[in-house]
C-alpha cells in the first residue's frame, strides 16, 4: 500500500529545461491537481502545463512518468521512474522535483534541511541553499 504523506511535487520547465518541451508528465497514480496534465483544460488542447506545484497529503510516489520534446531536432523521450525503493521512508516536507536537460530525466528529492556550505550544490539552482538528493538516474 502506497503510504500517504505531507510532501511538494514540482517541476518549471520554462526555467530548468530550455529547449524543451513537456508533452506529458505523471507523479503517482492519485489524480490529485497539479501530479499530472489530465486536468480537462489541458487535455482538451493536448498540450501539457510546463510548470507546476502542488504541496498537499498525497501518495509518496510510486512512480513519476515523464514524456518530452527537444524543441531543436523534434525527438520525442519518455520515461517511467519506479520511486518506490528510492524515496525515503519519511518525505513529510520534502519536494519531488524533476529536471529535463535534452535526453536526460533527472529526478531530485529537495530535503527541508540546510545544505552544508561544504558540498556543493546538486539540481536545479532554485534549491541551491537545500540539501538536494537525485534520485534518477543512480550514480
Amino acid at each position: 500500500m502506497t503510504r500517504t504523506v505531507d510532501h511538494s511535487f514540482s517541476f518549471d520547465a520554462f526555467r530548468d529545461s530550455p529547449g524543451i518541451t513537456i508533452l506529458d508528465f505523471r507523479y503517482g497514480s492519485s489524480g490529485l491537481a497539479g501530479t499530472s496534465n489530465i486536468e480537462p483544460g489541458w487535455t482538451k488542447k493536448g498540450e501539457s502545463p510546463q510548470r507546476t506545484g502542488t504541496t498537499q497529503p498525497m501518495p509518496a510516489g510510486p512512480d513519476l512518468y515523464v514524456r518530452w520534446r527537444i524543441d531543436a531536432t523534434k525527438e520525442v523521450f519518455e520515461r517511467t521512474v519506479d520511486l518506490r525503493t528510492k524515496l525515503a521512508r519519511n518525505i513529510d516536507g520534502h519536494t519531488v522535483y524533476f529536471v529535463v536537460r535534452g535526453s536526460e530525466l533527472y529526478v531530485y528529492l529537495v530535503t527541508p534541511e540546510p545544505r552544508d556550505p561544504k558540498a556543493a550544490p546538486i539540481g536545479p539552482d532554485k534549491y541551491s541553499d537545500k540539501k538536494v538528493i537525485l534520485l534518477y538516474p543512480d550514480r
